[in-house]
């Protein structure tokens, strides 16, 4: 059960000596629109959907290639297993086909794992408009929570998940009422996630995503360990 960010990180991740770091992975992007994702690089984190979702997005919306960018943040995984070495070849090829076709700069690749406070201090980049969190099946996904715990109430940002991951449950707004993150019902349809990421990066949408933020961190503040200890493990 999610016991909540450790704001020690986050706190981490804004000290100076996180800067060069930071500016060494932002400078390249620097002023374009940010879609994030960090996860391994397999195929149950749905990454091939991301680019070609990514691609669709360049496709119908030329304006998104001048200002807009996919920044994946990929930790290799299984490397001895080939079926995965050869995923991981089909995910570089699909990113290369994108970039010759619409820019070297809407799509970017860091090919291996960062620090933990380096990921948190990404997510709160002002940058960033979507976070990406697509698992075909997660138990939680604890980047899509501390996605939503590293921002501020308002935050224009949105969080695109997969109802088959746990914290869909939690950010997916409130019951009967207020909407939280965008919710894909099929992470491996394309076109139902360039359509989330169309929306997320429509500037129209800005005052939306700011409530929808709200929403989540309202509900991802309540629904910590502290709520499982009181309500599960006391029945």
């Amino acid at each position: 059960f999610y016991a909540g960010l450790n704001f020690t990180s986050v706190e981490a991740a804004l000290c100076p000596d996180k800067g060069a770091t930071l500016a060494q992975l932002r400078e390249p992007i620097r002023g374009r629109r940010w879609a994030l994702s960090v996860h391994r690089n397999d195929y149950t984190k749905g990454t091939r959907t991301k680019l070609a979702a990514w691609k669709q997005v360049l496709e119908q919306s030329p304006a998104r290639r001048e200002d807009a960018t996919l920044l994946l943040v990929l930790q290799p995984t299984r490397g001895g297993v080939e079926g995965y070495q050869e995923y991981a070849e089909k995910v570089f090829a699909d990113a290369q086909e994108i970039r010759e076709a619409y820019g070297a700069q809407t799509v970017v690749i860091i090919p291996q794992g960062i620090a933990h406070a380096d990921v948190l201090g990404l997510m709160r980049q002002p940058e960033v408009r979507a976070f990406l969190s697509l698992g075909l099946k997660d138990g939680h996904d604890l980047t899509a929570r501390e996605f939503v715990d590293a921002n501020e109430d308002g935050a224009a940002k949105a969080l695109v998940c997969s109802v088959g991951i746990g914290a869909a449950d939690v950010l997916g707004g409130d019951p009967g009422g207020e909407a939280g993150a965008l919710l894909i019902e099929n992470p491996s349809d394309p076109a139902e996630v360039a359509g989330a990421l169309a929306f997320a990066l429509n500037p129209a949408y800005t005052d939306e995503l700011g409530r929808r933020m709200t929403v989540m961190r309202r509900r991802s503040y309540k629904y910590r360990i502290d709520y499982f200890i009181t309500h599960c493990l006391a029945a």
